[in-house]
């Protein structure tokens, strides 16, 4: 009826009860007389195939599924059978939930299959007003909103998350159902961020890229390639054509290349290894049940030291870095972070021969000045 008031008209609501349809016939005859309320069976709707732009459900999924049972389940499906049936494409199915885990999984489960897109929503604000609204000292249910849109088909399922308020943020593309049923030889690579809870939110502390090729009997099945720190911006491993090049050397079928952040702070290999496990099975081929071999070139983190962090006018944030290059070679080097991987300077660090002079005089006192004279330069 809201709806109806803020000027949505075309609208037809349908109920399984016959007398909550009497009921809201008479509540609206006079008021909203262009609004059509029909007894109906929402896993049996006599409506044309496409003959609505947007299904609106509150409440309705988390009625029907109570449970996982099979008949749930079977009954769960035909409504979504029909859900897929009446929406035209591009249409919207918008469902208000309390998203409960197993809602979540159908839901992941059927949608990204049947060529939709998948959206899910917070609402804080609902939740915040619940509150407000209680006398008691009571804790508001989570409220999401889910909006899946029809498509004839997608390339790769699509999965995006919102805070309330928030801007959406593509969060993953072909999701795990995705990457285990099938390989990417037609979309390339995918590329995935893993954030890191922080008390100013979340921010990114991995990227993962997938790629695939064609299979080969003496190819491992899935690799992990962990780009040392620093190295992210050759060639081999911020293009995708060097990437490629990686997974053709690799000897495996499928390779997920991971390259840590900036900013962030990395103890050792073993402890990168220890928490990627879980995310990286997910990227995993159907059946894999082996280990997941690690592979990297040499055999730590590599090393990257922020020596400046800055900000210009002209070109945004930058970073002075000292980084460890081939054959332990450090390199100082000048990056703006609205283009990470291009090297705007660099020089390489060399050990003086005067080096060692300099550290021995650091601990010296003297009440007098000294003065170094070098070719003709006076110091």
């Amino acid at each position: 009826m809201d709806m109806y008031d803020c000027g949505f008209q075309n609208m037809t609501n349908i109920d399984i009860s016959e007398v909550v349809i009497k009921q809201m016939k008479e509540l609206n005859k006079n008021k909203r007389p262009v609004m059509k309320f029909l007894q109906m069976d929402a896993t049996s709707m006599s409506f044309l195939n496409e003959d609505f732009t947007v299904v609106l459900d509150k409440g309705t999924l988390d009625a029907l599924m109570t449970d996982e049972n099979q008949e749930t389940i079977s009954t769960v499906t035909k409504y979504c059978n029909e859900i897929c049936r009446v929406l035209k494409t591009g249409g919207r199915y918008v469902c208000i939930s309390l998203l409960q885990e197993h809602i979540l999984k159908f839901l992941l489960a059927y949608f990204p299959a049947h060529g939709c897109m998948f959206r899910v929503i917070r609402c804080f604000d609902a939740e915040q007003k619940t509150l407000e609204s209680s006398s008691d000292d009571v804790m508001a249910m989570p409220v999401f909103v889910v909006v899946i849109t029809k498509f004839k088909a997608l390339p790769t399922p699509i999965l995006e998350t919102c805070l309330g308020g928030d801007k959406i943020q593509r969060k993953a593309a072909l999701v795990c159902n995705g990457l285990a049923k099938g390989n990417l030889l037609d979309c390339n690579e995918v590329k995935m961020d893993l954030l890191k809870k922080t008390s100013e939110g979340e921010s990114p502390r991995y990227t993962v890229y997938i790629l695939d090729q064609p299979y080969s009997r003496g190819n491992g099945k899935y690799a992990v390639f962990i780009v040392p720190q620093g190295r992210e911006i050759e060639w081999m491993f911020s293009t995708p054509e060097g990437r490629k090049k990686v997974l053709s050397s690799a000897k495996h079928n499928r390779l997920a290349i991971v390259v840590m952040h900036r900013d962030q702070k990395y103890e050792s290999l073993d402890d990168v290894k220890n928490e990627l496990n879980d995310s990286v099975r997910n990227f995993a081929p159907r059946g894999l049940k082996d280990l997941i071999p690690y592979l990297t070139i040499g055999s730590d983190v590599g090393h990257r030291e922020t020596l400046i962090s800055g900000f210009s006018n002209l070109s945004g944030e930058f970073r002075i870095e000292e980084v460890e290059g081939n054959n332990g070679q450090l390199f100082r080097r000048l990056i703006f972070l609205n283009n990470q991987f291009v090297i705007q300077s660099e020089a390489l660090i060399q050990t003086s021969k005067y080096a060692f002079l300099f550290q021995k005089l650091r601990g010296y006192r003297s009440p007098n000045p000294i003065r170094f004279l070098f070719g003709s330069t006076l110091f």
